[in-house]
């Protein structure tokens, strides 16, 4: 189970010296990565520091590659070890989160959500330069073509099939990462290293900057992807309230008399 931030402690987590423990450090905490949405590089730069051997890589899953019936079963079917939280105090990786809303392990949960039209285009041009055998995204594919390929329609009702958006404890938007890092590291207790690494990113481009779509496209990626549109909406509110609680609150703690 998470032990904070700071020091080490004897298992290899780490602590703030002087904070008490919260009651949701009862919980384990699972960070469910949506594709393209930035989660390799929040794994490289906050959760793999923070918990080292503690932290559970769970990609095993991959529930885009399979039908509905079977990815939605395999994730009801699922049942946590019951070791899991003395093992380990953060879970990460590629799976619905229903997998983790198990009565029998107290589960915190967080995801990143980024703007269904650039998540689109980012996993467009990630399938044109990985070499996978099998991969979806031939070299003759067309991004109109991708687009219209339901496997990959509405990912983020997918990974939230049978789970409410309220659930989860932590809501980041990719757009605005830096105050993300911030809020997820102050909700959790955990040290913000300052540093924002970019691992798996097209390297024809910046991470900042985004990729331009003509108006056609961007219609064609709206009208098969509305579930998750609104998802993204909903989720940016969500943001936009725990970054009043957790940044704006504290500046005004913090301003000098």
């Amino acid at each position: 189970m998470l032990h904070g931030s700071g020091r080490p402690c004897d298992d290899g987590a780490l602590i703030v010296p002087g904070i008490p423990s919260p009651p949701w450090r009862t919980q384990v905490l699972v960070c469910m990565h949506i594709p393209k949405t930035g989660g390799r590089s929040f794994r490289d730069s906050v959760l793999s520091p923070v918990f080292g051997p503690r932290l559970l890589l769970d990609y095993g899953d991959a529930p885009l590659s399979h039908p509905t019936a079977e990815r939605t079963r395999r994730a009801l079917e699922y049942v946590p070890p019951p070791d899991l939280p003395e093992r380990y105090d953060c879970v990460h990786g590629h799976f619905l989160a229903t997998k983790y809303a198990s009565a029998t392990t107290p589960c915190a949960f967080a995801t990143w959500f980024r703007d269904p039209v650039q998540r689109v285009l980012s996993r467009f041009y990630y399938g044109k330069r990985s070499r996978a055998e099998g991969k979806v995204v031939t070299p003759g594919m067309t991004l109109q073509e991708f687009c219209e390929i339901e496997r990959f329609h509405n990912v983020y009702a997918k990974y939230l099939w049978n789970f409410d958006l309220g659930r989860l404890d932590f809501v980041g938007i990719t757009e605005d990462y830096a105050n993300g890092v911030a809020v997820f590291c102050r909700m959790f207790e955990l040290h913000d290293r300052g540093e924002i690494a970019t691992t798996n990113v097209n390297p024809e481009k910046k991470p900042e900057v985004p990729y331009e779509v003509d108006r056609q496209t961007r219609c064609l990626i709206r009208r098969t992807n509305r579930e998750d549109f609104e998802i993204y909406e909903e989720a940016r509110v969500i943001n936009r309230r725990l970054q009043r609680r957790h940044l704006e609150r504290r500046a005004r703690v913090n301003l000098p008399a």
